[in-house]
């Protein structure tokens, strides 16, 4: 088992490893009870921004979040975006913001800002 990555501050930059590697090929972005801004620049490689609610059933990350939201952003290399989120809480759990290495065979990198 792995301890996923989490990106405990507010701004900074992250690489992540192919799926198909040893490694980190995810990471967790800072989220609050609230609306959240998500300014993302992809440096290089193919991501894939997940928003989810915990699921009771298997106490697992595969719920939609709440009030229609988005559910997922794919993002690319040059792309640069701003994400506005709100982030809610679900049997005592907040959201989850993922931020993951879409490719099997090739790494990502990119620069984050979140704001509250």
């Amino acid at each position: 088992m792995f301890e996923e990555l989490k990106c405990e501050s507010l701004q900074g930059m992250v690489m992540l490893n192919q799926q198909i590697s040893c490694g980190q090929s995810s990471c967790l972005l800072p989220a609050s009870l609230e609306k959240c801004k998500y300014d993302i620049q992809v440096i290089d490689g193919f991501l894939r921004l997940n928003h989810s609610a915990l699921n009771p059933d298997g106490f697992s990350w595969s719920s939609p979040p709440a009030n229609g939201q988005q559910e997922y952003y794919e993002l690319k290399s040059g792309d640069s975006c701003i994400i506005e989120l709100i982030v809610e809480e679900s049997f005592g759990y907040l959201d989850r913001i993922e931020v993951v290495n879409a490719s099997l065979t090739k790494s990502a990198e990119f620069v984050y800002n979140v704001e509250f």
